[in-house]
């Protein structure tokens, strides 16, 4: 959709225009018909209407990345993800804002350079890329008290939990995993309308999938969403629906139960599943193939989070999500996924069509379409905010309970100062025999460790 790949600049020009438009005028009322003087002072106006309506700020990252793919049935190689074990990078972010009247703008176009080294895969060697887009564009009026309308490139986020937010249909991503590592925006239209402090009603339609990468192919999705907030509790509802798809419900609540504890919950239901699930086929010459066998199902499938944080006298935070998917596969669900990952495997790279047959199976495989692989998870967290008034330290444990294997993530800022800060943020996967810790499977047939052992970014962020 070519309006919404070009929706940042649409933005920065309609910033440029309500500058003109308020601000470059004032010159024309004056005595000197000097073109020069005329100019200089069209240039002061602007300069001073944007100082008076404009903010702009943002940072400048510069960091390295050290990880590891695992070769393994699930990517032979490194040649499905073609993953780099080295990356070297510098990005610039900066967000401009604009307020003026009813009308409210905001862009940030974003600079990337990176240099990366790949030891096996599809690529060898060094290799590096530079790029310059824009991560987030939108405009939004008040068009009546209280009612707003905007259409852009956006990160819609929401939600309490820490692990995902079950009830946004938009991002799989919530962005808290890796915080350095930006969620890419897509294109929306929104209706918000806010009748008073305690209640929001928005209407959402996301009309193209901007920079999101999408293993399947994209559907526009439209959402309804209804917040309230009271004293120490809150309640939002949705309702969405993709084209061609049934509608899912869901929604998300919290309570500050006292001054330490936080209780919350979060989920989704829908009739029926689009994923994509294991079924024997004596034609397939994998003998498993996988198909959308629930999507006209008339079964309920919940995706559940319960969780809580508790907050001890001495500054650390404690917190606890369990997840329940019932979509996700059951042990004999999962067994034939992964005999159908290992047989793919053991066919890729052989003339087509077997060959072909195997990359296509094994990109299904790499995403069936379902938020999460199997069905029980459990999440611990240790987190403990301006320590020393220097450091923020986030330790992190995802636990898969139906297959045994673990995602560690620690994420740790000190500060340099008032506008730098030093970072590490890691994924390292644990099972098998790693570190003496043993999943109850093989770690290609678990969930954490099919795709990669570690990944670990640290660097430093400079803010301006």
């Amino acid at each position: 959709m070519m309006w919404g790949r070009r929706v940042g600049w649409w933005t920065l020009g309609l910033i440029w225009a309500m500058a003109a438009w308020s601000g470059g005028h004032p010159a024309c009322g004056a005595a000197s018909s000097d073109p020069v003087a005329l100019s200089d002072a069209g240039s002061e106006s602007l300069r001073a209407w944007f100082r008076e309506h404009a903010h702009v700020q943002g940072e400048i990252l510069a960091y390295g990345v050290a990880q590891r793919a695992r070769n393994g049935a699930q990517n032979p190689q490194n040649r499905i993800l073609d993953a780099p074990r080295w990356t070297g990078a510098v990005e610039a972010r900066p967000d401009l804002t604009v307020r003026w009247s009813r009308w409210e703008a905001s862009v940030k176009p974003r600079w990337h350079a990176q240099r990366s080294y790949w030891d096996f895969g599809r690529t060898q060697g060094w290799e590096g890329d530079t790029e310059f887009f824009i991560n987030e564009g939108w405009v939004r009026m008040e068009a009546l008290q209280g009612l707003f309308l905007s259409y852009g490139r956006e990160n819609l986020q929401w939600g309490p939990a820490y692990f995902l937010s079950p009830s946004n249909p938009f991002f799989r991503d919530n962005g808290r995993s890796n915080p350095k590592d930006e969620v890419d925006g897509m294109d929306f239209f929104r209706i918000t309308w806010i009748p008073s402090a305690s209640w929001t009603l928005s209407l959402m339609a996301n009309t193209d999938k901007g920079r999101q990468e999408w293993m399947r192919d994209f559907e526009n999705t439209y959402a309804v969403k209804l917040d309230w907030t009271g004293y120490r509790r809150y309640v939002s509802l949705t309702a969405s629906k993709r084209e061609d798809r049934r509608w899912h419900w869901g929604g998300y609540a919290g309570v500050t139960a006292s001054d330490a504890l936080l209780l919350y919950g979060e989920a989704d239901l829908s009739v029926g599943h689009p994923g994509l699930y294991p079924e024997e086929d004596p034609g397939s010459p994998f003998g498993v193939v996988l198909k959308a066998s629930r999507k006209d199902d008339d079964a309920l499938y919940p995706l559940v989070l319960v969780g809580g944080a508790y907050t001890l006298a001495r500054g650390p935070t404690l917190v606890a999500e369990y997840v329940f998917h019932r979509a996700g596969y059951d042990e004999a669900e999962a067994d034939r996924f992964f005999h159908l990952t290992e047989a793919a495997a053991a066919a890729f790279g052989k003339p087509s069509p077997l060959g072909a047959a195997a990359a296509l199976t094994l990109g299904q495989t790499l995403d069936p379409g379902l938020r999460l692989l199997r069905r029980d998870y459990l999440m611990l967290q240790y987190q403990h905010m301006d320590l020393w008034n220097r450091l923020d330290v986030v330790l992190r444990c995802l636990l898969n309970a139906d297959d045994g294997s673990v995602r560690l993530n620690p994420i740790i800022e000190y500060d340099v100062g008032d506008r730098m800060k030093w970072f590490v943020v890691g994924a390292q996967t644990v099972g098998s025999d790693w570190g003496g810790v043993r999943s109850r499977e093989h770690p290609n047939r678990t969930e954490f460790r099919r795709i990669g052992d570690y990944s670990f970014w640290a660097g430093l962020e400079l803010f301006f």
